[in-house]
């Protein structure tokens, strides 16, 4: 029997989506030496298509990292260097490589597929704290809460500092570029961070500031879109008043509001793209805007019974992956979802030129 061209596109399609889209269940992760269940009670980071999750766990005595991937089932990053006590902080966006807190001190460690856990080394003899895993797993940035040195790290050069501004000699960073290349986060002086600016540094340490949204008085730039040019932050005025901000070179800094009408909602995550933003327990597309993350996945009938409560925590590089936790009949589960390619996504950047446009027009100009 022979099918019509447009039919067996439309089928095509349709057994694609169902591939794409899921619901898994994390299973419970073994203690590797006592081999008991170790709860997991917090995910930090979920890979492309849901091929990876990474998050922490509890016991009476210790933290514990793991990372799930559905060949192998579920890994409890411990012990590592002979240290039990470890944290996984990222992910890249294959699921490869993975970003690793060890011991009290939060010594940097990257974990791959092929050679497990190694540790990241010091900066200039000083140790450091590990922060974010750039999507392509080449590169790293330390921790946007430490009190130790700044830096990023390439697999080919270690760990390289990033220094501050005259009159703002402390850093600290918070996301990085999909191959590392730019880097953004704060710069500040007093002690206390109440002077912090938002800034970006470049491929060879070269910074830029970002400036402050107008009668505002400080910024912090906390995510960076996939190729650097984009980035999304938090612009405060005298009063502690928040708001999220966008900024790109040519046009500046302006509020995130002016692209997504009514936002108010500070966006933990982004896609590489900035088609997607991730605010924990909703999400913000072109397509779908605001909403709820849980209501969307049952929207798509991906919820099996028994699940209730989902309570996300991240969102992949894509942003068509999400994962946390939540109660399975009464208990406590861990779970990854992925939905279908929406049928259309807008970047942020095209969103500006609307936001223009839509300014000219209340404007009256023609």
């Amino acid at each position: 029997m022979r099918i019509p061209l447009t039919c067996a596109l439309i089928l095509l399609l349709c057994c694609e989506l169902a591939v794409a889209q899921s619901f898994r269940a994390i299973p419970p992760i073994n203690h590797p030496i006592l081999g008991f269940p170790l709860v997991a009670t917090e995910v930090s980071a979920v890979a492309n298509g849901g091929v990876a999750v990474v998050g922490d766990g509890l016991t009476a005595s210790e933290r514990f990292g793991f990372l799930w991937r559905p060949v192998e089932g579920s890994l409890a990053l411990t012990p590592i260097d002979g240290i039990f006590d470890t944290l996984a902080l990222d992910l890249s966006r294959d699921g490869t490589q993975a970003l690793i807190g060890v011991g009290l001190n939060v010594a940097p460690y990257r974990w791959s597929s092929s050679d497990g856990a190694s540790f990241m080394g010091t900066l200039n003899g000083i140790a450091v704290n590990p922060g974010a895993i750039s999507a392509d797993g080449s590169a790293a940035v330390t921790a946007s809460a430490t009190t130790r040195p700044t830096g990023r790290w390439r697999s080919e050069t270690g760990w390289q500092a990033l220094s501050g501004l005259p009159g703002r000699t402390r850093a600290r960073t918070s996301d990085l570029s999909s191959d590392g290349s730019y880097v953004v986060g704060r710069v500040f002086n007093s002690p206390l961070q109440q002077d912090i600016r938002a800034v970006r540094w470049g491929p060879e340490g070269q910074i830029l500031e970002l400036g402050v949204l107008p009668g505002h008085a400080r910024s912090n730039a906390t995510l960076i879109s996939g190729d650097g040019t984009q980035v999304i932050g938090l612009s405060f005025d005298t009063m502690s008043g928040v708001t999220p901000f966008y900024w790109r070179e040519d046009i500046g800094m302006q509020p995130l509001s002016d692209l997504i009408p009514g936002l108010t909602l500070i966006p933990r995550r982004a896609s590489e793209d900035f088609s997607t933003l991730f605010f924990g327990e909703q999400f913000w597309s072109s397509t779908t805007g605001l909403a709820d993350v849980e209501t969307y996945l049952r929207g798509l009938g991906l919820v099996p019974e028994g699940w209730s409560d989902l309570a996300p925590s991240a969102m992949s590089p894509d942003g068509l992956a999400f994962a946390g936790t939540g109660s399975f009949n009464g208990g406590y589960g861990t779970w990854v979802a992925v939905i279908p390619t929406p049928s259309s996504l807008i970047p942020l950047s095209f969103l500006v030129v609307f936001g223009a446009l839509r300014r000219n027009r209340k404007g009256g100009v023609g």
